[in-house]
């Protein structure tokens, strides 16, 4: 049984679904001030896109507090299975949903929209504010959504971000 099967058959987890499939353009780094910087961003965003979404029924002010002490409580079970603590918190820490992620994502847009020195300059930046505009600036915020709200903005977010980076493959491409 594999770790994905042993999870999904917990009564607290409503679905695990995997990443959408992206086909990443070829995007030329030498369109932005700070390579050194952009090159990690790029990476950071693509990991996001490529998360799974762990869907659970943990919701409202204690949910963080709430999950944590579920994910300690299953880790025997997790170890019984012959998985190993660390590959239960590496699978469960790849879940979109999680608000880290979001942070990190947030951050890396900043970078792309603050370096970027190519063509059409201010229709990329007007593309990443769009994404930037929805996504939670903070936990709180965030932890008051719904389980769906989250799961239908996560799902928005990587949308747009993904329409940004066809944005950027688009103004990459050598004039014809």
């Amino acid at each position: 049984m594999s770790l994905t099967d042993i999870i999904a058959q917990d009564p607290h987890i409503l679905a695990i679904e995997p990443s959408e499939h992206w086909d990443f353009p070829q995007i030329d780094y030498a369109l932005f001030r700070k390579q050194k910087i952009i090159e990690p961003s790029m990476s950071s965003i693509k990991y996001f896109l490529g998360l799974r979404y762990i869907r659970d029924d943990f919701e409202g002010q204690q949910e963080g507090q709430t999950r944590r002490k579920w994910f300690v409580q299953k880790i025997p079970e997790i170890k019984a299975q012959g998985f190993t603590e660390k590959e239960y918190f590496n699978f469960y820490k790849e879940n979109c949903l999680r608000m880290n992620h979001l942070n990190g994502l947030s951050l890396s847009l900043e970078y792309l929209s603050d370096n970027y020195s190519g063509p059409r300059q201010e229709e990329v930046q007007e593309k990443i504010r769009q994404v930037s505009s929805i996504l939670p600036r903070d936990s709180v915020v965030y932890d008051e959504l719904t389980n769906q709200q989250k799961y239908e903005r996560v799902k928005l977010i990587k949308q747009r971000t993904f329409e940004v980076l066809q944005f950027l493959g688009e103004v990459s491409k050598p004039p014809v």
